[in-house]
C-alpha cells in the first residue's frame, strides 16, 4: 500500500465528470446528506470512570512574580481557565474564553496574561487580567500555537508568530497601549520553526533564520529596524534561544551538519563567536540563564522526559534539578535566584508544581494535579520493536495483568513530528487495570531520536513500524488478532489505514481520529471485513466530512462503519483537535466496551 498522487489526479476527473449528474440529482443528495449527518452525530454511550480520567487539570503560565499560576482544565463539553493564587491557595478569578485554549503567557505587570485559544485554526489571540477581564486582539491567520511572548520591559507590548496566506510567516507586535493600530508586523520569516527571544532590556529581538547555505541570528528591533546579525557557520538548524542578563550573550541548541543532537553553544552578541557549553546523545532544549548570569540552566531530552540540569558557566560543575525519577521542565526562577519554579511529571503520577532550592534542593510542592479515584498507579514500560526490515522503533506500554482474554490499543499519534510519551496517563492505566495492553508507537519521523529518525518519513517504513507493534502483540502478549485495536489520530489515521490494508487479518478494528485528506490518495481497498470506528470533528477545516467519509469507505468498504460493525461519528464543536473531555471518553469508551471480555 501507498500514498499515490495518481489516484489523486484521477479522483479529480470523477468528480468533475459526475458535477453534472450530482446538480440533477441535488435535491435528492441534500435531504440523504441531512439524513446521515444526523445520524452520524448522535453520542453514543459515556463510561463514567473514563469521563473522569480525561476531566485533568494542567498549569499553563506563571506570572513572572511566582504568585500566580493559570491553570486549564479539560470539563465534560469545554475547557476552563481560572487564577490560582499561591499565597492564599484560593482561585482568584476564572475566565471565559472561546473554545480551547492552546498557549498563554503572562506580562511583566503580573496582572496581564495573553491567551491564543481555538478548536482549531485560526487562534483567537485575546488579552485577559486578574478581574477577568478579556480583549479580544485578532482572530485571522493565526494558525501557529506557539505561545505569545510579552516585552520584558514593556507590560503592553507582546509578540507572536502568524502564518498567514500562501505560505507568508510573519512575526507580529501587538502594542494595547497604542491609539491607532495595535497590531503591526515587525518582519517576515523563512520557517514556521522559526524562533525568537527578547533580550532583558526589551530593545531588541533574537530571531532564527536558516536556510540552509546561511543560518544566521538576526537582531530586530521591535520596530522592524534591522540591528546586526551573526551567522551560525555549522549549524544545520537551532532550536533554542535564550539572552544573558546583560545582553552580551546568547544561549543556542543547534544541531550541527552531519550530527544526530542538539547541542547548547554560547555566541556572542558583538561578533558571532561561539563556545560549546554542553554536547549529549540526546537533545538539549530550553536553556535559560539564572538572574544573576553565573549559572543556567537546560533541559536533556532522554526517552520521552526531560531532565532539568544546573550548571556553572566558570566551573563546569553541573547537577541535576528536581526530584529523582520525575521529568522536569523549568517554568522560571524567584528573583533572587535563589529557587526555581519547577513542572514535575512522572510515569505513576501526575503533573505537580514545586519550589525548588537551588542550594539545598529542598522543596515544597505548591500544586497537584489528582489522578482520579481508583485508577490503577501502572507506569509505562520502555520497549523497542524490531520491523521485518530489522529497523527498531521506539514504543511505550503500559503492560495489562495477566487475563484469559488480553486485548490491546496500539496507539499511533499524529504529526508526524511528534513524540508519544511515557508519562502517566489515566487512561491508559485504566485500560491495563481492566486487562487491556495499551502500546504507544514512536514510528519514524517522530521526535526526539536524532535526527536521521526525524527525516525517516517513508510511510510503507512507517507502516512497518506500527506492524512490528502488532506483531509484537500477537507474539509476545498473546493477543489474538480479532482483539487487536489500532487508533489513529490525524496523520496516524494514514499509518493506521495503512496497515490494515497490509495485514487485514492481523488487526481486529480501527478507531480514527480526525481523519486527514491524504487518505484519499491511498491505493488500495480492504480484501476482509474490517471495523472501522470513525470520529470526526464537525469544525475540521483540514477535510470536509464528506470526503473523510467517502474516503474511509472506499477504502473500507460502505459496511464497515455501519453499527453493529462500526460506527461514523461526527462531533459538534469539535475542530481537528478534540478539547472536550466528554469526545474523548466516547471515543475510548466504545474501544473498551469492543474489547470487555464480557461483550456478547
Amino acid at each position: 500500500m501507498q500514498i499515490s498522487s495518481s489516484s489523486a489526479r484521477h479522483k479529480h476527473r470523477v468528480l468533475l465528470g459526475g458535477l453534472a449528474i450530482t446538480l440533477v440529482v441535488s435535491g435528492y443528495l441534500v435531504a440523504n446528506l441531512i439524513c446521515m449527518n444526523f445520524e452520524s452525530r448522535r453520542p453514543g454511550r459515556i463510561d463514567p470512570a473514563i469521563l473522569s480520567a480525561f476531566c485533568n487539570t494542567n498549569v499553563m503560565a506563571m506570572s513572572p512574580n511566582g504568585r500566580y499560576i493559570l491553570l486549564k482544565a479539560r470539563l465534560p463539553e469545554s475547557s476552563k481557565l481560572s487564577i490560582l493564587d499561591l499565597q492564599t491557595s484560593s482561585i482568584c478569578t476564572s475566565l471565559k474564553i472561546e473554545g480551547d485554549a492552546v498557549s498563554a503567557s503572562w506580562s511583566i505587570d503580573n496582572r496581564t496574561m495573553a491567551i491564543l485559544s481555538g478548536t482549531r485554526p485560526p487562534f483567537q489571540l485575546s488579552v485577559a487580567d486578574l478581574d477577568g477581564q478579556v480583549q479580544r486582539i485578532r482572530t485571522d491567520k493565526t494558525t501557529i500555537s506557539r505561545r505569545p511572548e510579552w516585552s520584558p520591559a514593556d507590560p503592553s507590548c507582546l509578540v507572536y508568530i502568524q502564518a498567514g496566506d500562501e505560505g507568508h510567516i510573519n512575526l507580529i507586535r501587538v502594542d494595547l497601549a497604542s491609539t491607532g493600530n495595535l497590531v503591526r508586523t515587525i518582519c517576515e520569516l523563512q520557517s514556521p520553526s522559526a524562533n525568537f527571544a527578547w533580550s532583558p532590556d526589551g530593545s531588541t529581538l533574537a530571531i532564527t533564520q536558516m536556510p540552509q547555505s546561511d543560518p544566521r541570528v538576526f537582531f530586530i528591533r521591535p520596530d522592524g529596524i534591522l540591528d546586526g546579525n551573526v551567522t551560525l557557520a555549522e549549524a544545520g538548524s537551532v532550536h533554542s534561544l535564550a539572552w544573558s542578563p546583560d545582553s552580551s550573550a546568547l544561549l543556542t541548541t543547534v544541531r550541527k551538519r552531519g550530527e544526530e543532537y542538539y547541542e547548547l553553544i554560547e555566541v556572542s552578541v558583538d561578533t558571532g563567536t561561539t563556545m560549546p557549553l554542553s554536547h549529549t546523545h540526546n537533545d538539549i532544549v530550553g536553556p535559560q540563564w539564572l538572574p544573576d548570569g553565573a549559572k543556567f540552566t537546560y533541559h536533556v531530552s532522554c526517552d520521552g522526559e526531560l531532565k532539568l540540569v544546573l550548571a556553572d558557566r566558570q566551573t563546569t560543575s553541573l547537577r541535576d534539578l528536581g526530584p529523582v525519577g520525575f521529568s522536569s521542565s523549568l517554568l522560571q526562577f524567584t528573583p533572587d535566584s535563589g529557587e526555581a519554579y519547577i513542572l514535575c511529571s512522572a510515569r505513576t503520577s501526575g503533573s505537580s508544581l514545586r519550589r525548588i532550592s537551588l542550594s539545598s534542593a529542598a522543596e515544597v510542592v505548591l500544586w497537584q494535579d489528582e489522578a482520579p479515584a481508583d485508577v490503577p498507579q501502572i507506569g509505562a514500560e520502555t520497549l523497542t520493536l524490531v520491523t521485518k526490515n530489522g529497523q527498531k522503533c521506539p514504543a511505550y506500554l503500559w503492560r495489562a495483568a495477566e487475563t484469559t482474554t488480553p486485548g490491546i490499543i496500539i496507539d499511533i499519534h499524529g504529526g508526524p513530528r511528534a513524540q508519544a510519551s511515557p508519562l502517566w496517563d489515566p487512561i491508559k492505566a485504566m485500560a491495563a487495570g481492566k486487562g487491556i495492553h495499551y502500546l504507544s508507537v514512536n514510528y519514524g519521523g517522530s521526535t526526539g531520536y536524532g535526527q536521521e529518525f526525524e527525516n525517516h518519513f517513508d510511510e510503507y517504513d512507517q507502516m512497518n513500524d506500527v506492524l512490528a507493534a502488532v506483531n509484537f502483540a500477537r507474539i509476545s502478549l498473546s493477543v489474538d488478532s480479532s482483539r487487536i485495536v489500532l487508533t489513529g489520530r490525524s496523520y496516524g489515521t494514514i499509518l493506521a489505514s495503512l496497515s490494515s490494508l497490509e495485514e487485514p487479518d492481523a488487526i481486529g478494528a480501527l478507531f480514527l481520529a480526525s481523519s486527514v485528506a491524504s487518505l484519499g490518495l491511498i491505493d488500495g481497498q480492504s480484501t476482509s471485513p474490517k471495523s472501522v470506528y470513525a470520529f470526526q470533528g464537525a469544525d475540521d477545516k483540514g477535510v470536509s466530512l464528506s470526503d473523510a467519509r467517502r474516503d474511509l469507505e472506499t477504502l473500507f468498504g460502505t459496511a464497515s462503519m455501519k453499527p453493529p460493525r462500526g460506527r461514523w461519528r461526527v462531533i459538534s464543536g469539535e475542530g481537528h483537535y478534540f478539547y472536550r473531555a466528554a469526545s474523548w471518553a466516547e471515543f475510548h469508551t466504545a474501544i473498551f466496551d469492543l474489547l470487555s471480555p464480557n461483550r456478547t
